[in-house]
């Protein structure tokens, strides 16, 4: 039987399995779950654009029509018989026309006849125009037609070429209320990425996903523009595009914004060098958390061990970002990966170490089969991802344990707040990184009451990481073979302190719970506190800062 037999008594029944038809010259099953030659008859056409309009299970249709597959003449009739379909279906959410020349035969008509797909199917969410040639009138229609949708979210103008009459022409497409815009090689630049700011900057929003790559007449001043919305984006990419050291400067020294929402930015062959990295330094990574960045693509630019050292320091004040890609950077070498690794594990004391950064846990540029620092670097990045996922799973196990507990979500998240606060990301990776870079090469001193080293949390967590054997179980007998066996002094020395145990409270007292007795505040103060008077005092602390809820019966 025929793919066009087939797919009639498809739709006809309605399977439930038909989500994706591709129109095309070319059977790709590997795309769709069934194939219309578009070299097929007008007739077929208009048959196929009647069953359309009845499928319920239909979500993505690409149409694909080259100037080899249908004739000039033809091409305007093949399109408005798919309109009929297209107007009246309501189960379509993508949407992809590829290498459609749409401006000739006056084919802005087709925009127009399928305006009532974008009102009456409320689940269309994407547009995607690859390889297609518009004219103004095609794309005043578009805009028109697009404008009536209430649910799209996704703009994709891929090889489309797109002048500035054109984006004022669709301009009511684009407005800021989209998630996606990607403008791919669509030819635009500074003036039209200006035109769309100031569009969006009158909407009071933009979108938060652009894509502006290889677009060779964007430079520095689409940065200036687009640093007027910076508030609004979550995800950047200006790949391929010659904004140099400049653009990074004007993109990210923001004054119009006091926090920047940007998880993601791709400056993938930007012409950019150390400078760049410079300015990164100073705006991503900063003490005010103005930017909460957890990508960063650098490949293919002129970045040396300067830059690199650059991101190595604001990494150190960084609690974000995760991803980061220096990658076909020829002038970066050992010695600006060291730098890398000395952020990830700053093994000059037990304390640098327990401090260093401990979110980042991809990076790609570093050797990894024939570099040593390279290896290193990996090593310390799988620690960290292991004490994500290790805290993820732990929280969402209380997490859950508290819902079952207490009644309302806010209780559940008092009580994931008091209980376990301090187990975090942070402490799990430190304490991991501490293990490996001191107790397991050299003989190591962590007493339990020495401020300077945070003994006080350490020590237990040293202990439990001691103490997990092949099957990650805790053992006892496990944690006393590490420790014998690596010669770790955890509790050495304690008897010798002239302060007294507690003496490390006089420093936190601000941080107290304000629920402890006047006479044990003195005492913290004075730094007087024996461990039996706390110890006496623990369970009636811990009974009466609990709200009613929380308390066993």
């Amino acid at each position: 039987m025929s793919p066009i037999l087939t797919l009639y008594r498809r739709l006809d029944r309605d399977d439930a399995s038909l989500t994706s038809i591709v129109i095309s010259s070319v059977n790709d099953l590997a795309e769709c779950h069934a194939w219309f030659p578009a070299g097929s008859t007008p007739r077929q056409w208009v048959d196929l654009g009647k069953r359309l309009c009845l499928s319920s299970h239909l979500t993505n249709l690409v149409i694909e029509l080259t100037n080899e597959d249908v004739e000039a003449k033809v091409l305007f009739r093949l399109m408005n018989a798919i309109s009929i379909g297209l107007k009246g279906n309501t189960s379509i959410r993508w949407i992809s026309f590829r290498g459609i020349a749409f401006a000739r035969r006056h084919n802005k008509t087709f925009f127009q006849l399928i305006s009532n797909l974008w009102t009456i199917n409320t689940n269309i969410t994407s547009i995607h125009l690859q390889g297609c040639t518009l004219d103004a009138y095609n794309w005043m229609a578009l805009g028109r037609s697009l404008m009536a949708s209430r649910s799209l979210k996704t703009v994709i103008f891929d090889d489309t070429e797109l002048t500035g009459l054109d984006l004022l022409a669709c301009s009511p497409a684009l407005r800021g209320s989209l998630t996606k815009l990607n403008m791919t090689n669509t030819g635009i630049g500074d003036d039209e990425v200006d035109i769309l700011t100031n569009l969006w900057t009158i909407d009071g929003t933009a979108p938060s996903s652009i894509v502006l790559s290889d677009n060779p007449n964007i430079t520095h001043e689409t940065c200036k523009h687009l640093s007027r919305i910076m508030s609004a984006l979550n995800i950047l990419t200006m790949a391929d595009n010659d904004i140099g050291n400049t653009g990074v400067q004007h993109l990210l020294y923001c004054p119009f914004i006091d926090h920047s929402s940007l998880t993601s930015l791709n400056l993938q062959n930007t012409s950019i060098n150390d400078n760049a990295c410079f300015v990164i330094e100073g705006t991503l990574f900063t003490d005010d958390n103005k930017y909460a960045l957890e990508e960063l693509i650098l490949d293919d630019n002129d970045i040396s061990d300067k830059g690199v050292e650059a991101i190595s320091r604001g990494l150190t004040r960084d609690r974000n970002l995760s991803h980061l890609s220096i990658q076909n950077n020829g002038r970066v070498t050992n010695e600006g990966w060291k730098s890398l690794l000395t952020t990830l594990c700053n093994v000059s004391s037990v304390t640098s170490t327990y401090e260093s950064s401990h979110h980042l846990q991809r990076v790609l540029g570093p050797d990894y089969e024939t570099s040593q620092v390279a290896r290193q670097i990996k090593q310390m990045l799988s620690l960290n991802s292991e004490a994500r996922q290790e805290v993820f799973h732990a929280l969402s196990f209380k997490l859950n344990t508290a819902l079952n507990t207490v009644r309302h979500l806010k209780q559940a998240q008092y009580y994931i707040n008091t209980k376990w606060g301090k187990y975090t990301q942070e402490h799990v990776a430190g304490v991991k990184k501490l293990v490996l870079s001191h107790l397991m090469d050299k003989p190591t001193f962590l007493d339990q009451y020495d401020e300077e080293y945070n003994g006080d949390r350490l020590v237990p967590s040293v202990l439990e990481c001691l103490s997990k054997n092949n099957d990650g179980k805790p053992s006892i007998l496990t944690a006393a073979f590490n420790i014998i066996l690596n010669r770790c002094h955890l509790l050495d020395g304690a008897s010798n302190k002239k302060a007294t145990p507690f003496s490390r409270y006089r420093h936190t007292y601000s941080a107290m719970p304000p629920d402890y007795s006047q006479d044990i505040k003195d005492k913290l103060r004075n730094g007087t506190l024996t461990e039996k008077e706390l110890r006496d005092n623990h369970a009636d602390r811990e009974r009466k800062k609990e709200p009613y809820y929380f308390r066993q019966e």
